[in-house]
């Protein structure tokens, strides 16, 4: 069975963490591999993950700038 498209940017990571088109430290694979488990059984665990509410946070962190030093006024930029 084909995989979809990824519908958003954190599936987009996830995808190429794992493919392996981003290097990331030793930590974040397998918390990638974890929330990647989570989303296939989180009903099981009475887990639920809610894309939107995460993309509520982002667009927050988006209305955010920093106070102080070199980059005093600049929006906040998270990285993937």
């Amino acid at each position: 069975m084909a995989k979809r498209a990824p519908r958003n940017a954190a599936e987009r990571y996830a995808r190429d963490v794992l493919a392996g088109r981003i290097m990331v430290g030793q930590r974040i694979r397998p918390a990638v591999e974890r929330h990647e488990r989570d989303l296939q059984n989180a009903a099981k665990r009475g887990l639920r993950f809610d894309p939107d509410k995460g993309q509520r946070v982002l667009t927050f962190f988006a209305l955010l700038r920093h106070s102080k030093g070199e980059w005093a006024g600049q929006p906040f930029v998270l990285s993937p």
